[in-house]
């Protein structure tokens, strides 16, 4: 339809907003409005919309790319990996079963908090942030090194919204952070949120491994990822004192103010495991 239109009576609102949706995701709302400004003019404004019908025509019908992580279903993929989403992408699914056929010793999945889809555009300091740390895993980076640039970007952007990946693999970051859990209660405790929403993404690739019958090793590398974000959250959630109803006022007004039901979900299911421990 929309190469339709674009072709037949070039640049429209209907592919406009098409183009929005594919860039930004459903809530443009929750987006830098300065970005999503000059992308809507950029996108009504340009000059060929001929070409822009042939390019979308060939991503639509793009064939997909063959891989596997246990190479049965096609070829293995050997260089590491960074996938970086940002939480308002409308292609999170699409990115969490790419993460399943890639290696999981040379590859990390992170999904950027209070961001849109075009997230290096949003957060480029957590972008920048998180390609230093998956270097760092790679033995690129030294800690000492990466913190020094950590601090000049935070000099330049101002300080980076609190993300799960920074504490997951900084264990000393995190037990001061937990030291002090009176002034740090807002921060832990949206901690234990992303915590949980990563361990339940990581719970489903364990299934969806199995289910597929991928390599015992592939498997138990997903479930001890799985079991170290949960222990991330739980830890989290007892230096709060298990406070749900904190967590619940807190986020709530946010939740519904954005029709955003993800993290309201996620506190159920920490309930759930609680409960059933």
């Amino acid at each position: 339809m929309n190469m339709h239109y674009l072709r037949s009576s070039g640049m429209n609102t209907f592919t406009v907003d098409y183009l929005m949706w594919h860039h930004f995701g459903r809530r443009l709302d929750e987006c830098s409005s300065d970005i999503v400004r000059q992308y809507r003019v950029y996108f009504q404004h340009l000059p060929n919309p001929n070409n822009l019908a042939s390019f979308i025509e060939s991503y639509v019908n793009r064939t997909p790319i063959l891989m596997s992580r246990d190479g049965q279903s096609g070829p293995q993929f050997t260089v590491p990996v960074l996938q970086i989403i940002g939480a308002g992408s409308a292609f999170i699914n699409e990115t969490v079963v790419l993460n399943t056929k890639l290696d999981p010793s040379k590859s990390d999945w992170i999904k950027v908090s209070d961001s849109c889809g075009l997230v290096l555009d949003d957060r480029p300091e957590a972008v920048t942030e998180s390609m230093m740390l998956f270097l760092q895993g790679l033995g690129f980076y030294t800690i000492r090194f990466r913190m020094q640039t950590v601090d000049n970007i935070n000099d330049y952007w101002g300080a980076p919204v609190v993300n799960w990946f920074d504490y997951f693999v900084d264990m000393k970051k995190f037990a001061q952070l937990l030291d002090d859990p009176v002034k740090n209660k807002e921060v832990i405790g949206r901690l234990s949120i992303q915590f949980a929403e990563q361990a339940t993404n990581s719970d489903k690739e364990g299934e969806m491994l199995i289910a597929k019958t991928f390599a015992q090793e592939d498997v138990q590398f997903s479930q001890r990822k799985s079991a170290c974000l949960w222990l991330h959250a739980m830890s989290s959630l007892a230096a709060i004192d298990w406070d749900f109803d904190y967590l619940i006022d807190k986020l709530l007004a946010h939740l519904l103010t954005n029709q955003d039901m993800t993290e309201l979900f996620v506190i159920s299911i920490i309930i759930h495991k609680v409960n059933n421990n």
